[in-house]
C-alpha cells in the first residue's frame, strides 16, 4: 500500500477505513467500526477500493464495488477472478506492483465495471429464469 500511496497523482487521497487498519505510510487510516450507511456512501464516492489480501469473501466488498460500478483492485487467484475475469488490469499477480492497476483503475473509472455489472446482471436473469423453468434440479 505504500508503492500505492507512492504514485505522483493529483486529486488523490488513499485512506484506510475500518476496524484494525495499522498506521500505513502516505495513507489516512481511521482504525474504526463503519456502519452499513456509511460504507455505501464511501464505496459511492470512491474512485477505486483497493483489496490488498486474498481473504475478503465474508465482507462482500468486491460485490457491493461492483453493484456501484466502483472499481476494484485486488489479488489474482481469489474470488475476483471469476468476478473481474481472470485476466482483468485490474487484478494483480503475486509478486507485480499493484500501481499499475491501481492507474488502470483511476485513469479507466467506473465504465469498465458498468459494463461487468450489467453481464453479471445479464447472466442472473437467465440463471433464475433456468431454474424457474426447469426447477433446481433440473426437473
Amino acid at each position: 500500500m505504500r508503492s500505492i500511496a507512492a504514485l505522483p497523482l493529483e486529486n488523490v487521497r488513499y485512506e484506510a477505513i475500518g476496524r484494525g487498519w495499522p498506521p500505513i505510510e502516505g495513507w489516512n487510516v481511521r482504525d474504526e467500526f463503519v456502519s452499513e450507511s456509511e460504507l455505501d456512501v464511501l464505496i459511492d464516492t470512491a474512485d477505486c477500493i483497493v483489496i490488498p489480501y486474498r481473504r475478503f469473501y465474508q465482507s462482500g466488498i468486491a460485490i457491493r464495488a461492483l453493484e456501484s460500478c466502483t472499481p476494484i483492485v485486488g489479488p489474482t487467484n481469489t474470488s475476483l477472478d471469476p468476478l473481474l475475469g481472470k485476466t482483468s488490469r485490474l487484478l494483480v499477480a503475486p509478486g507485480q506492483p499493484w500501481t499499475s492497476a491501481v492507474r488502470f483503475a483511476l485513469e479507466t473509472g467506473r465504465a469498465p465495471m458498468a459494463q461487468i455489472a450489467s453481464s453479471w446482471h445479464d447472466r442472473a436473469i437467465a440463471d433464475w429464469a433456468a431454474w424457474a423453468n426447469h426447477g433446481p434440479l433440473g426437473n
